[in-house]
């Protein structure tokens, strides 16, 4: 008797350390192929549970909510046409919005890439991150990377680019300290 309530002392704390999981997020496959059927805009996941998308529609934020996400990212300013009327959405769902108003290259900034670095750390996933096509989003993700020291400068480069960066690559290769595109 003693030997079976020693071992099921033992075994209680492991299975209920079992049971505790932390939220399935999706992974990068399959948030990718949800962003492709939903026709998002430039869809890439540079790591599970985060999405990184061109401007969605309210119908495609509203599906991407129904599919769990949890937090939705903005980096467009409200001023740009077709955006600021994400929040009264997401709060009508009941879940998380955050705006970081990056107008173009002027924003793109250390300071910048370690704030949405930080809303992606410390967020409810899975999270969305967009602005108008993702080239926002890809060059403050491969900068937040590099400047936290998980990346080295080149692959920040194509962590941003992957993650929807075209256009402000001249912008982020200076901040890396890297040569000019060939």
């Amino acid at each position: 008797m003693k030997t079976h309530v020693a071992a099921l002392c033992l075994a209680l704390p492991l299975a209920l350390l079992a049971c505790r999981s932390e939220p399935k997020l999706p992974s990068t496959d399959a948030a990718l192929a949800s962003a492709v059927s939903l026709e998002l805009k430039n869809p890439s996941a540079p790591e599970p549970g985060v999405l990184c998308t061109g401007q969605p529609s309210e119908a495609q934020l509203r599906e991407l909510a129904a599919q769990g996400y949890k937090t939705f990212v903005n980096l467009r300013p409200t001023t740009e046409q077709g955006t600021g009327w994400e929040p009264a959405v997401v709060g009508e769902l009941g879940l998380t919005y955050a705006n970081l108003a990056i107008g173009g290259a002027p924003d793109v900034t250390e300071a910048n890439a370690r704030a949405l670095t930080k809303i992606l750390d410390t967020c409810e996933r899975p999270v969305l991150v967009y602005c108008a096509s993702s080239n926002r989003v890809g060059a403050l993700y491969g900068l937040g990377e590099f400047y936290e020291g998980r990346a080295s400068a080149e692959r920040a480069l194509e962590l941003a680019k992957s993650a929807g960066m075209t256009r402000l690559e001249p912008r982020v290769r200076e901040l890396l300290a890297l040569p000019a595109a060939e």
